[in-house]
């Protein structure tokens, strides 16, 4: 489990890193943590962050604890998503799920980070209780979303972190879990343009997006180029 987990976490592009603040304390939240590739880069990167890593799954999550263990990062085991205090359940996809993934690490049978609230296998099946970003934190400079199809939920929990404060996202903009949870990635798109008043300045490897406010996209298209 932690072998293949991993091996995404590294995949997953580092671009937005470039677009934070050396100099000053942020507060970043790591929605989907898994087992913390991605937030032990961040920490290491960015000594001065207070970090925030949500991971719903009980497999993940005590690997997550260890790995980020004596870093800036404090751990919860819960689901962001539109309202606090849910209670949902969370399993892995079926075979035809799996062999419909693009990406060859989630083909890979017992990956628990392809857990998800749309899956429909039963298998590892968990129910996990929700939060809504607006709740936990008081403010975010970046957010991460890696969620298996949740990603209209959590940012529908995030609304005023997204009005306020404007943080730089990176989020996984995966067909086949949109079309799971009946959306397309053209409507998340959509939705982040129309709604949030975000748009995409790259679409990366492992189809990660980063995302920005509108009236900062000139300046990160040039903090990203350099």
């Amino acid at each position: 489990i932690q072998f293949w987990s991993l091996l995404d976490g590294i995949h997953k592009p580092r671009g937005i890193f470039k677009l934070l603040p050396d100099d000053k304390p942020i507060n970043v939240i790591d929605v989907g943590a898994c087992i913390g590739a991605w937030t032990l880069s961040l920490a290491t990167r960015f000594p001065q962050a207070r970090i925030f890593a949500l991971e719903p799954c009980s497999v993940s999550y005590p690997h997550l604890v260890r790995n980020v263990r004596g870093l800036n990062v404090e751990t919860r085991i819960i689901a962001a998503d539109k309202e606090t205090a849910l209670c949902i359940t969370i399993q892995m996809p079926t075979e035809q799920e799996y062999s419909n993934r693009q990406s060859q690490w989630w083909r890979i049978k017992g990956n628990v980070g392809a857990m998800s609230a749309y899956g429909t296998s039963g298998e590892m099946r968990q129910e996990v209780v929700t939060v809504r970003l607006d709740d936990f934190c008081d403010h975010a400079e970046c957010i991460k979303i890696d969620v298996e199809g949740m990603e209209r939920r959590v940012l529908a929990g995030a609304q005023r972190i997204l009005k306020y404060d404007r943080p730089v996202i990176q989020m996984e903009l995966s067909r086949h879990n949109q079309k799971r949870a009946g959306f397309s990635v053209k409507q998340l798109l959509d939705l982040m343009e129309n709604s949030y008043s975000y748009v995409p300045i790259a679409v990366q490897s492992n189809s990660d997006g980063i995302f920005v406010p509108k009236e900062r996209a000139e300046e990160c298209r040039a903090k990203l180029a350099e």
